[in-house]
């Protein structure tokens, strides 16, 4: 009975990490920090579908003038 249950702990954490690193940070990128990792979903018009990226921030740039 202990080994079933060991299992579907191990399975319940696998599946919550990888929720989480498919389904991507739920933040903006103006409050990102450097070596945050972002998933993008792209559209692909010539072939109709999802391509999804990850992306690390490795540094951020200030664009603001003032």
């Amino acid at each position: 009975m202990n080994d079933w249950i060991d299992c579907l702990v191990v399975l319940c954490v696998v599946a919550l990490i990888s929720y989480y690193i498919y389904r991507g940070v739920n933040d903006s990128l103006v409050d990102s920090s450097v070596g945050s990792v972002y998933s993008f979903r792209y559209f692909q018009p010539l072939t109709g579908e999802d391509e999804r990226f990850f992306a690390k921030v490795i540094s951020k740039r200030d664009m603001s003038i003032w």
